[in-house]
């Protein structure tokens, strides 16, 4: 039996079944429900009504479609359920199926954050398919397919670094050598991990689209980030900003060109450093002495993290001090003993020549396990309605210049984001 439950009654289960998960938090909820969907916090219990047992929990989300009343609904990171005991996966889908149905719904999909398989960093895999796969296909869910973004949002790669029961020395040591590098450099200079309030969001949000800009990524609005520090918790979502002390800098950038110049060297590295102090000294000026050129927006659920956003000024992007957010922050979920840092997210090709593979290259380099999650699995409740739908996507999604398709997609955007 499908039934509604209390935030508390969910959260128990989910640290009971060791699945919570930051996108199955009620904060993360909130953040949808701004955004359009409703949300309701559901549990399905056992048939027994003499002695009725909590099976599985849900943070159920729903949208509306225009003009008609069908709802799509969605569970981010999946239901929350012993995935290996198929009575248990049939009877859910069962009561996810009937719910979806009598509530006007055309079509349900969830995306579990379980693993393919184990796999090596260039994802070949080393183990059998998950025996998971097959108890939700026999209980009468679809495979959305093995593409490499789930809900338009997530990757279905990711590294994650483990931190259990480990030191911070053992965690450098399976950094690449070129990362080792990276950090050990970085941690030389003057520059300073804080955590900043949601008052720093214009800045943040620059260094944001700078980085999405030279990466050719389509980025978000800013209201976005408003609504995500709006609606969470301020202690399970931080934002942090790398400082550079720009006087003590300068005093090093000064003795790299004194030596270069002192050999008689007219470099591309020599016109780089004197460009890099020119914009320092004019930051000065405006009274930036302490200034921010690196930023990441961390989130945690109880213990694990995950690195969300993240942005750099590009002016200094070879400073990387992104580098250094990523390893004080893993010391910090170390000392607060989390079991994990999630990368969030790399893309699901490697090839040299995707615009991504620099991304996939970076976050390698900090020794994670790289993980392939299962994908998508959904319900179709309404096989005309659904079909309706992804070709609605697909128009959105097309490059047509065809005015027609621009009127389309200028009022369905916000049905289907």
């Amino acid at each position: 039996m499908i039934k509604v439950i209390t935030e508390e009654e969910y959260n128990n289960f989910a640290i009971k079944m060791e699945q919570d998960h930051f996108l199955h938090s009620v904060d993360y909820a909130k953040v949808r429900e701004k955004m359009g969907w409703e949300y309701s916090i559901l549990g399905i219990d056992n048939l027994d009504k003499d002695d009725p047992k909590l099976l599985a929990t849900m943070i159920m989300l729903r949208k509306k479609l225009p003009k008609i009343n069908y709802y799509l609904y969605y569970c981010h990171a999946g239901i929350i359920v012993d995935y290996s005991n198929q009575e248990t996966i049939n009877l859910v889908y069962k009561e996810v199926k009937k719910y979806v149905k009598l509530n006007h719904g055309f079509s349900f999909k969830m995306d579990p954050d379980i693993k393919r398989w184990d796999c090596d960093v260039n994802m070949v895999p080393l183990t059998s398919q998950t025996e998971v796969y097959n108890n939700l296909l026999n209980a009468g869910f679809k495979h959305c397919g093995f593409d490499g973004v789930l809900d338009g949002m997530r990757s279905r790669h990711t590294f994650r670094v483990d931190l259990n029961n480990k030191t911070m020395d053992e965690i450098k040591g399976n950094f690449s050598r070129g990362t080792k590098s990276k950090v050990n450099k970085v941690l030389k200079l003057p520059i300073e991990m804080k955590k900043v309030d949601k008052n720093e969001l214009e800045t943040f949000y620059e260094m944001l689209e700078s980085s999405a800009q030279r990466s050719n990524f389509k980025q978000r609005s800013i209201d976005y980030f408003k609504i995500i520090f709006d609606n969470y918790n301020e202690n399970k979502c931080e934002l942090y900003f790398a400082y550079l002390d720009c006087p003590k800098y300068i005093l090093i950038l000064d003795e790299e060109i004194a030596k270069l110049k002192s050999n008689n060297v007219e470099s591309k590295k020599l016109k780089e450093l004197e460009g890099i102090k020119k914009e320092l000294v004019e930051e000065i000026y405006r009274g930036n002495g302490h200034l921010a050129i690196a930023s990441a927006v961390m989130v945690n659920e109880r213990d694990k993290a995950w690195y969300w956003f993240g942005g750099s000024d590009y002016r200094f992007n070879n400073i990387s001090a992104i580098s250094l957010i990523h390893y004080k922050y893993m010391e910090h979920c170390l000392n607060k003993g989390f079991k994990y840092y999630d990368f969030y997210g790399i893309s699901s090709v490697i090839d040299k020549n995707d615009k991504d593979y620099g991304l996939y290259q970076y976050k390698k380099g900090f020794g994670g396990e790289l993980i392939e999650f299962l994908g998508e699995f959904e319900i179709i409740t309404n096989p005309l309605i659904n079909y309706i739908y992804i070709n609605t996507k697909k128009i959105f999604r097309s490059n047509s210049n065809n005015i027609i398709v621009k009127v389309i997609k200028k009022n369905i955007y916000k049905y289907i984001s």
